[in-house]
């Protein structure tokens, strides 16, 4: 852990889009003048950014950890993408690592002349009427931002729904609705599934039908449901329906962040977020769990990529057959689920 720069460097013989992210506690222009006098490299570096920051190897890492997907090799720092989205990634990756500023110090402090109590409230009332004005200008802002990623988003997930239409473990599910709610909003959802090459075996669900927590689907039960208890006015349920070969879903979802009015400080911002959920079945608890992991983009095009990348890892090889039973403990049967899901760049780090 120590000060240092992570830079940004491109050498024309690279290409126009292949660009070397690295770190030096040294200046940004010394480490340019080593890697063009480096008997391995042909032709010469140059800075086009450089970011100072408090701990250089964890924002590195953070860096190329973000940047992975563009590598142009395992084991180089070169990475292939448009210099504005590079840049931005790194900004939004040093951040928290930037280093404070220099100030100077200064002599003597003018003090300003004390203002009226009155004058006060008013300048202070003055300033929240500001402050409002700008958070609502802000937040008008972002839900046209947001109501304009979801019609590319959309739009470009209708391209690949049609391209990919082929591939038939592969649910799509588009909205074509947009509603700038401070809670996520699902614009794509694809749910891969397995494929049976034997009968699929019967999975034992439990679950709560009533006023409060709704009507249970149904519709795939094999026999009649049993209902094994009844408390507050909601009915405990148990059923078995075949596996449909559920492996995992990919979602993207957008919508403003903001803590409201009250909060004019937090400046609301659309969001986008790719999320992908491994599902594997539980026995024990007769239902579907999630795995998940998520990342979160202020870029449409970037998300897209990585959503669409996380589907086309999972839908290029097919699965067959991923659970059976393998027999009874204590009176339950045992379900062995051996589905597999790449979660990709969403991977938790």
């Amino acid at each position: 852990m120590g000060y240092g720069v992570i830079y940004v460097a491109h050498n024309p013989r690279d290409g126009n889009t292949v660009f070397k992210v690295g770190k030096t506690e040294r200046s940004a222009a010394e480490r340019m003048v080593e890697l063009s006098a480096d008997t391995s490299n042909l032709g010469t570096y140059q800075a086009l950014a450089y970011f100072v920051v408090t701990d250089i190897d964890t924002a590195e890492t953070a860096c190329h950890q973000r940047l992975s997907r563009y590598r142009v090799q395992r084991n180089r720092e070169f990475f292939d993408l448009p210099l504005a989205r590079l840049l931005r990634i790194v900004r939004e990756e040093t951040l928290r690592f930037k280093a404070n500023d220099f100030v100077p110090t200064i002599e003597h402090e003018e003090v300003p002349p004390q203002l009226a109590p009155a004058e006060k409230l008013r300048a202070a009332r003055a300033q929240q009427k500001a402050r409002e004005a700008a958070w609502e200008a802000a937040l008008r802002d972002s839900k046209v931002t947001a109501k304009k990623w979801s019609e590319e988003i959309r739009d470009r997930a209708k391209r690949a729904a049609r391209e990919l239409s082929d591939v038939d473990i592969a649910q799509w599910d588009i909205s074509e609705c947009f509603e700038t709610e401070k809670k996520p909003v699902p614009l794509c959802k694809v749910t891969v599934y397995a494929k049976f090459r034997s009968q699929p075996v019967l999975l034992d669900f439990r679950g709560l039908s009533g006023k409060r927590y709704g009507s249970l689907d149904l519709s795939h039960a094999v026999g009649e449901p049993k209902v094994t208890g009844v408390i507050s006015g909601s009915s405990f349920v148990e059923w078995q329906e075949p596996d449909d070969g559920r492996v995992g879903e990919v979602l993207i979802t957008i919508h403003v962040d903001h803590m409201g009015p009250q909060h004019p400080e937090r400046v609301p911002i659309p969001k986008l977020c790719v999320q992908a959920n491994r599902l594997r079945y539980d026995d024990y608890k007769c239902s579907f769990k999630a795995y998940s992991a998520e990342r979160n983009y202020s870029d449409p095009y970037e998300a897209f990529e990585v959503f669409l990348d996380t589907v086309v890892a999972n839908v290029r090889d097919v699965q067959y057959d991923i659970r059976s039973e393998t027999g009874t403990y204590k009176g339950r049967r045992k379900i062995r689920d051996a589905s597999k899901f790449k979660m990709g760049a969403l991977k938790n780090d």
